[in-house]
């Protein structure tokens, strides 16, 4: 259509575009539940004590990213930021990556789109906004991406491959499986896209063998490669019967938060077509341009979007849009050619048209590529991430825990009253104490209950641990009523309980516990801690008082 620098350079300004849009303002905001982990994980490991939480328990999810965090504390400052800012540089990486990816695949026009797609895709934003580790999860996921692709891509060719193309096969297909491992270390959803890529080795496998018969396996990196996984499945279930048994019982549950929302095996596709309705809608359309361009690339993406989706839809019970983010660069990729493919049609058809006017040839493609720039701009301008990633570096915090603190470091007569929290490893991190929990999902337990413990289950089989059980971050009491609040410090008089707006909208907090706050509580904050309320709860105070931070 026109010059090879000029998608170079619309790439570019998307990468920009989207590097803003991560690294922006990104330690003004406070600590989220989740991020705050690896914090502390990170300053364990840097006093030489291991990957611990503030109550001593070990906690090793993500601990590579934890490593990487421990690194950029002792670097940059504020600790939101130095947190934040491992994950936002995985994701502006994981943009230059699937922008090389998507060119080399399906060329330069196919990589603008594709890299739009992932620059704005909402949760892709998100993630790379808070301290967690799924851009460093996303990253290994790309390359296996690409190379299992070049493992593949040749499969049911008439004409074998000879002993170096082989040879260059096995070692694509030895970076996919290692890209694989390591992202699956970083979080174990990956294998619902190994599920995915495993069935795209099947087919291929046996498009080879039909192609050219039995004997072609000496040549055929699929059927090898299926051949050794069939071989390599009963030694896996034997090492592993008991960590694949404890694995299906975690996938299978559905934790105490996800229950107050939509988890139904129609999830992810709501979710979807909610942010990328075009793009879901004609998701079909974009898959049939790809298969009639290059069909094995279109059995590739389906299979690589289509099993994870279908799994975490229908089979895996904990729904989350970051478990299927390694599914995405499939369905990104597809939606790129065909908007390539359909941009490339437009220019020719405008151009077709001037040039039967008296437009000299030049400026009919000039017009042409006007039209397309146009209508292109247009697309993006009015498609929902893009509208909504202008609004994503915030610069204001939608919680201020120091400016609670400071509210009860200016009373003196709160000098010493207890304080609980919502997330007690928050208020540990930003009051510099906390003396319990109030949020009723930290009481939840699978498995067994120990001694002691009351054997009422629900029907998912949870049962729920007594009041006062420690919390597994700081190590507080969990007191979710208020009952047990009360029973715990009566001496003291009052409490101070700190908790997001949030939680108390929705099932996270006891109803007894929220009838007290409402009628019997002082809300400190008013509108100084953004969705953060601070309650002094005088256990005296019998008389009913309307709180209009419940009511609204």
């Amino acid at each position: 259509m026109t010059a090879r620098w000029v998608p170079g350079f619309l790439i570019g300004l998307i990468i920009l575009g989207g590097s803003y849009i991560r690294l922006a303002h990104l330690g003004t905001q406070d600590f989220t539940n989740d991020e705050i982990n690896h914090y502390y994980v990170a300053q364990s490991l840097d006093r030489g004590e291991g990957p611990l939480l503030p109550s001593g328990n070990v906690y090793q999810r993500g601990i590579d990213f934890s490593r990487v965090v421990r690194v950029s504390l002792n670097l940059v400052d504020p600790p939101e930021l130095a947190v934040r800012l491992p994950s936002a540089l995985f994701g502006i990486l994981g943009l230059l990556l699937l922008a090389a990816i998507s060119w080399r695949v399906a060329g330069p026009w196919a990589a603008v789109w594709t890299t739009l797609l992932l620059a704005v895709y909402p949760e892709a934003v998100s993630q790379s906004r808070i301290g967690r580790f799924y851009m460093h999860q996303l990253l290994f996921g790309l390359i296996a991406f690409y190379a299992g692709w070049q493992t593949l891509c040749d499969a049911g060719a008439r004409e074998g491959p000879d002993v170096s193309a082989v040879k260059r096969k096995w070692l694509w297909a030895a970076v996919a499986l290692l890209a694989f491992l390591l992202a699956a270390r970083v979080q174990i959803t990956t294998f619902s896209v190994v599920a995915g890529w495993g069935v795209c080795v099947t087919l291929a496998a046996m498009g080879d063998v039909a192609a050219r018969g039995w004997r072609s396996v000496s040549r055929s990196v699929p059927a090898q490669l299926l051949l050794l996984g069939v071989l390599a499945l009963p030694l896996v279930l034997l090492t592993t019967s008991g960590g694949l048994s404890e694995l299906a019982a975690s996938a299978g549950r559905v934790p105490h938060w996800a229950r107050l929302y939509n988890s139904g095996p129609r999830f992810y596709y709501w979710g979807l077509v909610d942010i990328l309705p075009v793009a879901v809608s004609l998701g079909p359309v974009a898959f049939l341009v790809v298969a009639l361009r290059n069909p094995r690339l279109a059995v590739y993406l389906t299979l690589w979007f289509g099993v994870p989706l279908t799994l975490h839809s229908f089979v895996l019970a904990w729904k989350g849009d970051r478990f299927v983010l390694l599914a995405m660069p499939a369905l990104f990729l597809a939606v790129g050619i065909a908007a390539a493919k359909g941009a490339g049609v437009l220019y020719r058809f405008v151009q077709e048209r001037l040039g039967r006017s008296f437009i000299r040839d030049r400026y009919a493609r000039l017009g042409a590529g006007l039209v397309v720039a146009a209508v292109s701009l247009w697309v993006v301008a009015t498609t929902d991430p893009v509208v909504d990633a202008r609004r994503v570096p915030r610069a204001d915090k939608l919680l201020r825990w120091a400016e609670a603190k400071a509210i009860v470091d200016e009373r003196p007569d709160l000098a010493g009253v207890p304080l609980g929290g919502s997330v007690p490893k928050l208020a540990f991190f930003y009051w510099g104490q906390v003396d319990f929990g109030t949020s009723a999902g930290a009481l939840e337990r699978s498995g067994n209950p120990p001694h002691g413990s009351p054997p009422d289950r629900d029907a998912m089989g949870f049962w729920w641990a007594e009041q006062g059980a420690p919390e597994f971050f700081t190590a507080t009491p969990i007191l979710t009523t208020p009952e047990a609040i009360r029973d715990r410090f009566d001496d003291a008089g009052s409490v101070l309980i700190g908790i997001e707006l949030w939680r108390l909208e929705s099932g996270h907090t006891d109803p007894g516990l929220r009838q007290v706050l409402s009628e019997q509580a002082d809300e400190l904050c008013g509108t100084r801690c953004g969705n953060l309320l601070l309650f002094h709860w005088r256990f005296e105070s019998a008389e009913p008082r309307f709180s209009p931070t419940l009511a609204r």
